[in-house]
């Protein structure tokens, strides 16, 4: 099945089986790699859901599995790292305002990785090359930075770029960050795989970040000194113009633009209605229900930090493959009552914790 964009939606088709088969493969030939990618939920999410929301916070240690690389992020581990959050900090204290600051941040960002244009993935690769990287062997997100060799001048691509930014954002305070993954085509493409094959692009990263209460669109691989103003409750396309050609975001197997990171302010929620939607339509995702199963709970209930409540589980089932867990329950906030669905991989779902390694149900699992 093609990769298509049908009715404002990507449906990522064959692609996300591809994808999710490599990852398997791999992981059965290095399992240490899986275990990295296992080692938070964050991580974790990244891995399953192509994206992160505002209230995700990268920890020290986050891995990414692409085929190139394992991406970490680990300032314990990354010297070029530190240095260069520290550079980033030394100028973020002569700007003034927000917005200036996260402009900034994305500007000492895209230069630590090579600027813009064609050259940046061609830079890429031979960094690849040149660190001789086997599949699944660690990189850390320092050594695609400027300076990381004597010569080098820096190479990352939108990947590395939105998961940075991130990162460096919430640990200098700097703004709330999503990061996103999906495709970005142009405005009357349908068939994504047959211009991913014609354009040799299609799949692609970006940020959103939220100011003075709104949200906007962030792309530091194409368009890092520009915010774009956005409207997630109207459904409207997301664009881009690049030489007068009209390009449109789409997230990972979702519609166009950001409403999965969308979070309606207080002043939405007057209204008091009772009928039953679901959380599993395009357009309703952007209420988040930042969900999960509490440790001890058994699996009874999750708690949702939207609503500071336990709700109680209506389905707890293994759906396809084994060890895939689909969790139903309903969710009353904004004055109605949203239905929540979610399916998860509970067997390899384990990662070190306070009181030891735990799984699932133990240890509780964001946005699950």
């Amino acid at each position: 099945m093609e990769s298509m964009i049908s009715n404002g939606r990507y449906t990522p088709g064959h692609m996300k089986k591809i994808r999710e088969k490599a990852a398997g493969k791999l992981f059965k030939q290095r399992p240490s790699v899986e275990q990295k990618v296992m080692m938070s939920p964050v991580s974790l999410k990244w891995q399953q859901e192509g994206r992160l929301d505002f209230h995700d916070v990268l920890p020290d240690g986050f891995a990414a599995r692409y085929s190139k690389e394992l991406l970490v992020i680990d300032a314990h581990a990354d010297q070029l790292l530190n240095k260069f959050v520290d550079q980033v900090e030394a100028g973020l204290s002569q700007r003034r305002g927000q917005l200036n600051a996260i402009l900034y941040v994305s500007d000492m960002i895209q230069r630590a990785f090579g600027g813009l244009g064609r050259k940046v993935p061609e830079a890429f690769q031979k960094r690849i090359v040149d660190l001789n990287l086997r599949q699944g062997d660690s990189l850390l997100i320092g050594e695609l930075m400027s300076g990381a060799t004597a010569g080098f001048l820096g190479s990352g691509m939108c990947r590395h770029r939105s998961l940075l930014f991130k990162y460096v954002v919430r640990r200098l305070k700097v703004c709330e960050s999503a990061a996103i993954s999906g495709v970005i085509v142009p405005n009357d493409c349908e068939n994504v795989s047959q211009f991913r094959r014609d354009n040799g692009f299609a799949d692609h990263a970006w940020n959103i970040v939220r100011l003075n209460g709104q949200n906007y669109l962030l792309d530091i691989m194409n368009t890092p000194h520009e915010l774009q103003s956005l409207n997630s409750a109207d459904g409207e396309k997301v664009q881009m113009k690049v030489q007068g050609t009209s390009y449109v975001y789409y997230r990972f197997d979702g519609g166009s633009g950001i409403s999965l990171a969308y979070s309606p302010g207080a002043e939405e929620s007057s209204e008091t209605q009772t009928e039953t939607e679901s959380l599993d339509s395009e357009d309703d995702l952007e209420l988040d229900p930042d969900c999960y199963l509490p440790q001890g709970s058994g699996a009874g209930e999750v708690f949702c930090n939207t609503t500071r409540r336990a709700e109680e589980i209506l389905q707890l089932q293994t759906v396809g493959p084994a060890g895939h867990v689909m969790v139903k329950f309903d969710l009353r906030m904004q004055g109605r009552t949203w239905q929540a669905r979610k399916t998860v991989h509970e067997t390899a779902l384990r990662w070190p914790s306070s009181t030891g390694e735990c799984s699932l149900r133990s240890c509780g699992l964001h946005d699950f």
